[in-house]
């Protein structure tokens, strides 16, 4: 009775043991499937997005492609009517050069100007005589407007064929700056349609381009109803634009309900918008479908499992009730005995259909079960690991006793571990597993072994990999654009230096009146584009990570006095004012980077003074606490000038950005002072930014941490300076015009030159002539300064302690201490600043003689 009743416990345990194991399958298949499914979900989207991104390029270029053309023969004609006017033989040979562009330009159905009272006075079509367009809104809006500035109108049905066009307009002037016209392209509407219908973009996708205004020109799907339909109102541009100029986001439309996956973005050179959506239910159609498949054939897997689960738990309840009824003890056994041995034979039936490697161990860490998936994976039979444990097929391997040691750890806490290894034996190239481990325990509760479930997650792995490979592509990429554009900088350095230094030996020399004044104005050029180069330099710095920043005691009060008289004289020319105000209880000394900072200012101040027709300026200066505790400094600069529309603002502090074009032709510039602020305050633990109104002028702010410094040692010379003494100076460079630029300089000065091309050639005149300075290029062949330096300080005492300048073109202070580590007391940059060589040369020479005579 004993006997029957411990086989009857057994085999509910049994049955217990295959519903847990069969129920752990089975949704282990649903959840491995389901992560599968999600993941494919977010692909399918990721691809959908990254599809609309490159296609909004596509559209976007091909729209600046197509109004660039059209724009460049809009400016030849109005050139050419402003020129040789609107005679009988200038209109004669003006229709034929516009019929020439229509025949050549595919986007044109027309070309045509129109006088100031609307009538066309030549065109590439045949116009009605009563045609007239001043009533078109780009005649009006050239009318009222008298920038030169290229228009784009809302689209029309043209008078001559009621075709769709968009009419591209320019103004015509008379001599005196009076309205004279109108210069007239007619750009084909199908034009756009043609290429867009190039595009697969599925039933209910949607590409468009509108004007800045927010007025449609072109859509696909085409529909009249839209032609010129404003879209201000729209997602994009009532959310989206405002922030940034281009983007991507997931959109619900409000006309058909249609969710879409957008991109958008708005063109550089011209002001247009254009946008590309997907419908997401399209994009995702592929994968619905195989999500169908594989869900279906998971479903019937798992109703297989439950199935055969099923009838072998029935199964050993039928054997465990008829051992109960069986008279004959041996009987029963042996029937139960089959049974067992069929339901084995069919769980690891299931087991080996399994997509999973699995394996069961007992608490001696050896195997017991596993399926066929695990033998295929890892090469192993089950004759070669039942009975034995993993680190005796592997004696000595790290990976075995890295697992049996996270066995141990599931054995004695009874919790699953998970966590990933690579398996690099397996005759192929290593491969990622996810490896889950937990307790098996009996009906008692106690553990009698632990399970194993491996899946294979190698392409995982290798996606990450190449992810990482492209984004260190594209920083490799974005370090040889900042490496070239300091070498660019630092090699135009070299000819400035000619331009600068011979105008300045030009100025010294008698001239007349006006060449003087030419003269000077080729100076302010070559200075202006000087600072366009430092300004270049200096982004380039700062994107390959070289920008270096001093922290040494500096006076704001005396950084913001410095900056202020820089910029009053050009204030005061154009009648404004300027003022301070600085806080009383402002410490004396803060630690920082003074040039950066009066840099800083000094953008600011002068696109103050530069947009500012009337009024006053005001630099002020407060103390208070930044949002992370730290106190911090904050300097605002506030016009009265006619200021910055709010759309326009994210456009301030971006590389070569204006917040409108004309800005450059009225005023010149870059476009990169505020960027360089902005990275400059960054450096210091800062922020910048603008509040301003149209027509109610704009307050620039920044902050920089507040750090208080002592005041510096001041050191007092009583003595005179000492009166001026000719110097013997040896200068070594390989470039003619540098020669004789710093030749002239010193010799006008009362210096005695002595010139050599190279390094080697400047070891050699140290070495036979007595010399109180030597000049030295760092770039020369035969020998370079670096080299020639070195070894002019292995000369005798005498020679060996010459005083030695640097100069050159490269001003990175990784250059300016590579001249120090090579004995160099100085250091010039060209191009040379006059007044900075000639005090150098007296500081240099006269400490040299000085310490000659001591000895």
């Amino acid at each position: 009775m004993n006997l029957a009743l411990q086989n009857l416990a057994g085999r509910l345990s049994l049955q217990l043991s295959v519903v847990a194991l069969v129920v752990f399958v089975c949704l282990s298949l649903i959840g491995i499937e389901a992560f599968s499914i999600a993941n494919a979900r977010s692909g399918a989207l990721e691809h959908g997005a990254e599809n609309t991104r490159n296609l909004v390029g596509a559209i976007a270029q091909h729209a600046e492609d197509t109004i660039r053309t059209t724009d460049a023969v809009l400016v030849g004609l109005v050139n050419r009517i402003e020129t040789d006017g609107t005679g009988p033989a200038a209109l004669d040979g003006l229709r034929k050069v516009i019929m020439s562009e229509v025949d050549l330009l595919p986007q044109l159905k027309a070309l045509g100007a129109l006088d100031e009272h609307g009538a066309a006075i030549v065109t590439s079509l045949p116009v009605p005589v009563a045609a007239n367009y001043a009533d078109r809104d780009y005649f009006i809006f050239h009318q009222t407007h008298t920038d030169d500035a290229i228009h784009i109108g809302r689209p029309v049905q043209s008078k001559t064929k009621a075709e769709w066009v968009i009419p591209v307009t320019r103004r015509i002037n008379h001599p005196d700056g009076s309205f004279a016209g109108v210069v007239l392209a007619t750009v084909d509407m199908s034009y756009f349609q043609r290429f867009y219908d190039t595009f697969g973009i599925g039933d209910h996708g949607a590409i468009l381009v509108a004007s800045v205004e927010g007025t449609l020109l072109a859509r696909r799907p085409f529909e009249v109803a839209n032609i010129g339909r404003s879209m201000l109102q729209g997602t994009i541009f009532n959310q989206y634009l405002p922030h940034a100029p281009s983007g991507f986001a997931e959109m619900r439309s409000v006309a058909d309900g249609v969710e879409r996956l957008t991109s958008y973005r708005r063109t550089e050179a011209y002001p247009l918008v254009v946008a590309v959506a997907l419908a997401k239910d399209e994009v995702l159609a592929g994968w619905r479908a195989d999500a169908w498949r594989h869900g279906f054939g998971v479903a019937l897997l798992v109703a297989a499992l439950v199935i055969l689960g099923f009838r072998l738990s029935r199964q050993i309840a039928l054997r465990t009730a008829m051992q109960l009824e069986a008279e004959a003890a041996m009987a029963a056994a042996t029937t139960t005995a089959a049974a067992l041995l069929e339901s084995q034979l069919r769980l690891q039936s299931i087991l080996d259909h399994a997509p999973v490697a699995i394996s069961l161990k007992d608490r001696e860490h050896r195997y017991v079960v596993l399926n066929r998936q695990y033998e295929e994976w890892f090469g192993f039979t089950q004759e070669q690991l039942i009975g034995h444990r993993l680190s005796e097929r592997h004696p000595g391997r790290e990976l075995a006793i890295q697992i049996e040691a996270i066995e141990d750890q599931v054995l004695s806490t009874g919790t699953t571990q998970v966590t990933e290894v690579q398996e690099a034996d397996m005759g192929g190239s290593p491969r990622w597993f996810l490896i889950t481990k937990f307790p098996v325990r009996d009906r008692a509760g106690a553990i009698v072994g632990l399970g194993t479930f491996n899946i294979d997650i190698s392409a995982r792995h290798r996606a990450e990999q190449a992810l990482q490979e492209a984004k260190d592509v594209a920083e490799e990429a974005n370090r040889a654009k900042s490496d070239f554009l300091a070498s660019m900088s630092h090699e135009i350095r070299t000819p400035m230096n000619g331009i600068i230094g011979f105008v300045d030996l030009l100025l010294d020399t008698p001239l007349a009146q006006e060449q003087r004044y030419r003269a000077t104005l080729i100076k302010d050029s070559a200075k202006s584009l000087l600072a366009i180069l430092n300004d270049i330099l200096d982004i380039s710095k700062i994107e390959a990570g070289k920008l270096e920043l001093e922290s040494i005691p500096m006076n704001v009060a005396s950084v913001v006095d410095g900056a202020l008289s820089i910029v009053r004289t050009e204030a005061l020319a154009k009648g404004l004012s300027l003022s301070s105000d600085l806080p009383p209880d402002l410490p004396a000394w803060i630690l920082g980077d003074p040039a950066r900072l009066r840099q800083i200012l000094l953008n600011l101040l002068s696109n103050a003074v530069k947009f500012t027709k009337s009024g006053g300026i005001d630099i002020m200066v407060s103390a208070e606490w930044g949002a992370a505790g730290e106190r911090q400094l904050r300097f605002a600069v506030t016009d009265t000038g006619s200021g910055i529309a709010a759309e326009r603002h994210h456009l301030l502090f971006q590389n070569f950005s204006q917040v409108d074009r004309s800005i450059t032709r009225r005023f010149g510039g870059t476009g990169l002072g505020l960027a360089i602020s902005k990275r400059l305050v960054k450096a210091m633990c800062g922020e910048i930014g603008v509040e301003s109104e149209l027509g109610t002028g704009s307050t620039f702010w920044f902050t920089i941490a507040l750090r208080a410094a002592q005041s510096p040692a001041l050191v007092k010379d009583n003595a005179k300076p000492a009166p001026f003494e000719s110097a013997r100076i040896l200068v070594a460079d390989d470039l003619l015009m540098n020669q004789l630029v710093v030749e002239g300089l010193l010799t006008v000065a009362g210096h005695r030159v002595t010139i050599v091309d190279d390094g080697a050639a400047a070891v050699e005149a140290v070495r036979a002539q007595s010399f109180d300075l030597v000049l030295m290029d760092m770039e020369m062949p035969v020998m370079d300064g670096v080299t020639a330096t070195e070894a002019i300080r292995r000369l005798d005492s005498r020679a060996g302690r010459i005083p030695i300048i640097a100069l050159t073109a490269n001003a990175m202070p990784s250059e300016i201490a590579r001249c120090r580590a090579a004995g160099m007391n100085d250091h010039l940059t060209k191009p040379v600043d006059r007044d900075l060589l000639m005090a150098v040369v007296a500081k240099w020479s006269a400490a040299f003689r000085a310490s000659r005579a001591a000895s």
